[in-house]
């Protein structure tokens, strides 16, 4: 039980940082983003993007698949449905 309790209290962590849902935000528009098209979208640097994609991928709350030489991320919108959680109104708010 432990275990549970930590990995539900990382998940609301890793939404506890307002870039976080920006990006959460650009991917919910259903295009899969690289890096560079998420930081140029919100003006922040490719390393911060790398970060944050780092923690809600950590999180199972984005995945990502490889394209050539980039990895393309996506909303994993079941990790959200198992909380019971509507994405979009958090991205609303």
């Amino acid at each position: 039980m432990p275990d549970n309790i930590n990995k539900t209290t990382d998940f609301f962590k890793a939404l506890g940082d307002p870039t976080r849902i920006k990006i959460l935000k650009l991917l919910l528009s259903g295009k899969k983003l690289c890096v560079g098209m998420i930081a140029f979208k919100l003006n922040i640097t490719q390393s911060a993007v790398s970060q944050h994609l780092k923690v809600l991928k950590s999180n199972d709350i984005v995945d990502g698949t490889r394209t050539g030489f980039n990895m393309h991320y996506r909303v994993n919108e079941d990790v959200f449905k198992k909380f019971g959680i509507d994405l979009r109104k958090i991205t609303d708010i």
